[in-house]
């Protein structure tokens, strides 16, 4: 698995995140950021680690969806795009702003502000901005226990979309300000109103620009592929083949003899 994993990295390193987060520390209660700019989290509250995640996706880290999160900096505001890999059966909260869910990577305060939000509302992925409180929410269930890519990406004074799986769900709009009220990013919790979520995360990452749908779609794609047959694997089955019509060979020699 070690090639596929090396490989949907190089996919999510080819776009520039400003952080990235894999989660595969077994110890220890720093979340490396994989890119160099050395944005490290923080596991917080009981956070589990070391566990199994998507074949291609190493491990993961587990959210009780009761205080535990990752508290990361907020490195972006302006043209960004949120990026992650959720698995969960737990059903989510409900409304009709994100702020209301259980937050995935949630950059809220309260009132009226230039922030950000994406959650789990009425058990869909759902993208929130402030100033003024916008909200566009996906289709697709989240909380059927199977791996699923979320991207949300918003353009500074234009569009937000969101993506389920390589697929656009949903497209809004937002204000021209940079959205750095809240100078944090919390993975898995709403830490203001306690608003948890519950289930695993993998693969959070986070650009300074919009991703474009191709990018997004190569993303996911990268995620899911088919694990290839080791070189040597190959060899031995072609090994394995090739004796065995040899020896059919040879029965059907003797047979005609």
């Amino acid at each position: 698995t070690a090639n596929v994993w090396a490989a949907y990295a190089d996919e999510v390193l080819a776009d520039n995140p400003v952080a990235y987060y894999r989660f595969e520390e077994s110890t220890g209660t720093t979340a490396a950021d994989s890119t160099a700019n050395a944005n490290n989290g923080t596991y917080v509250n009981g956070a589990l680690l070391n566990q199994a995640s998507a074949t291609n996706l190493g491990r993961a880290v587990l959210l009780d969806g009761v205080s535990a999160y990752i508290d990361t900096p907020n490195t972006v505001g302006g043209n960004f795009s949120l990026e992650m890999w959720l698995k969960t059966t737990a059903p989510s909260l409900g409304g009709s702003q994100a702020y209301q869910g259980n937050g995935l990577l949630w950059s809220d305060v309260a009132g009226t502000a230039n922030d950000f939000v994406l959650a789990q509302l009425n058990n869909h992925a759902a993208f929130f901005t402030g100033n003024p409180d916008t909200t566009t929410e996906g289709g697709a269930v989240l909380n059927d226990g199977s791996w699923h890519h979320v991207v949300a990406t918003r353009a500074l004074g234009s569009a937000t979309q969101l993506f389920v799986d390589g697929q656009l769900q949903a497209s809004g709009t937002s204000n021209g300000n940079l959205l750095t009220d809240n100078n944090r990013i919390a993975i898995g919790g709403n830490v203001l109103d306690g608003r948890y979520f519950s289930g695993l995360v993998d693969e959070v990452a986070y650009y300074p620009s919009v991703l474009s749908a191709a990018r997004i779609q190569a993303h996911y794609l990268a995620g899911i592929a088919a694990q290839p047959v080791p070189a040597l694997g190959v060899r031995m089955m072609l090994a394995l083949m090739g004796a065995v019509g040899l020896l059919g060979l040879v029965c059907r020699r003797r047979a005609l003899s």
